[in-house]
């Protein structure tokens, strides 16, 4: 049975390392909360998120990804034969550079594969407005 998930749960560092981590029998879990703000903080958590209609009922899977991870800018590690390349200047490594493109050619994507169930196309939308908004672009 997959488990209904609600924002505290995974706001709770308490409950989401002591309970949802460990419990690697269940990754996935649904909810039928739209939000931006969710969505974020799953994402914060290793969570990805699709939308799926059930019984024509438009409800979010969320699944607890326990072979990835987000890597943390402070953590990346270049190897040395990346850095000679990176030296050379045959490469070109930047971040944060055309975020807004970034994000809107997402948007538009995840619109076109989430029209038709129209929480999520608002969804989709919404969330574009606030990163955009989020970013000072």
């Amino acid at each position: 049975m997959i488990e209904y998930l609600y924002i505290e749960h995974v706001c709770n560092k308490d409950n989401l390392h002591n309970v949802i981590y460990p419990d690697l029998d269940h990754d996935y879990y649904w909810s039928d909360d739209f939000s931006c703000k969710f969505f974020i903080v799953l994402a914060k958590a290793g969570f990805i998120t699709i939308g799926y209609v059930n019984e024509e009922v438009p409800i979010i899977l969320h699944q607890l990804q326990t072979h990835y991870a987000l890597l943390e800018h402070k953590d990346l590690h270049v190897s040395h034969h990346v850095k000679k390349l990176l030296q050379k200047n045959t490469y070109h490594f930047s971040t944060n550079e055309r975020f807004k493109e970034v994000i809107e050619k997402a948007s538009k994507k995840a619109t076109k594969i989430a029209g038709y169930i129209p929480p999520m196309k608002r969804f989709c939308m919404n969330c574009t407005k606030e990163v955009l908004k989020d970013s000072n672009l």
